[in-house]
């Protein structure tokens, strides 16, 4: 909460959601919200899935703008004025940033400034998710138009993942090499911890959300063609690491 109220260009509001906490957390989110009109704290019931309270938040935000922190991570103090110079700069609807990844007391580059695209697409998406949920800031009418925030049961721990190819599929999506936040990642931190599926569970998601959307009948062919081709190509490559695995294993009895 400090790193947001501290940003160098001032902020409208801080939406909070509180996913039911059962420990001291709650009591710090009350006194927070109380010290301070910019924050306003909603209490959910436990759910357990990210994408729902994240749309929890989007529902009630006003201004232009919107972005994201979760619980962990902490923005750095010139995040949202590089983001919104970039986007002006672009007329991009959304942007994204590098992050410093911090991870048992130690910090580094969570990618080289080769490793993060200056674009989003859903081309480049596809082979890999290389956006930090907090790092994003993106107009409200584009994540409005996208369903606010993938929700499905079946896309926890890959909604955000989800929720970008959806983003990159009809809104300009730009990015900044410099890193924009602190990503702190826990033994409990859902992306330490996603399956080997999260990603086909993602595409997944995007196909049947492209599907279903208003984008045009030629992109909705376009996002059926990649998504498949991408899941089949990751199943290809899980048999091939089984059938090395298999190779290994009855090469060393």
């Amino acid at each position: 909460v400090n790193s947001v109220l501290a940003q160098s260009i001032p902020i409208q509001k801080i939406i909070i959601i509180d996913d039911g906490s059962s420990d001291s957390t709650l009591t710090f989110l009350r006194a927070e919200s109380a010290k301070s009109e910019q924050v306003h704290l909603i209490e959910l019931e436990h759910c357990g899935h990210p994408g729902i309270v994240r749309k929890a938040g989007l529902r009630l935000a006003t201004a232009e703008w919107v972005a994201f922190l979760d619980a962990d991570d902490v923005w750095l103090f010139d995040k949202t004025e590089k983001q919104l110079k970039r986007a002006a700069e672009t007329e991009a609807d959304a942007v994204y940033g590098n992050a410093i990844k911090v991870e048992n007391a130690m910090a580094e580059r969570f990618q080289s400034s080769d490793e993060i695209p200056i674009h989003a697409t859903s081309s480049n998406l596809l082979k890999r998710n290389f956006i930090v949920n907090s790092s994003v800031i993106a107009r409200r009418s584009a994540i409005t138009s996208i369903g606010l925030y993938a929700d499905a049961p079946g896309v926890r721990g890959a909604e955000d993942y989800a929720t970008w190819l959806r983003l990159a599929s009809n809104h300009k999506f730009v990015g900044i090499v410099d890193p924009v936040v602190e990503y702190h990642v826990t033994s409990s931190s859902l992306s330490r911890n996603a399956p080997v599926s999260a990603r086909r569970r993602a595409i997944s998601d995007w196909i049947n959300w492209a599907l279903s959307s208003s984008i045009p009948a030629h992109e909705k062919i376009r996002s059926l063609w990649l998504g498949a081709a991408a899941i089949l190509g990751e199943q290809r490559n899980i048999a091939s690491l089984s059938i090395r695995a298999w190779i290994r294993k009855r090469s060393n009895p």
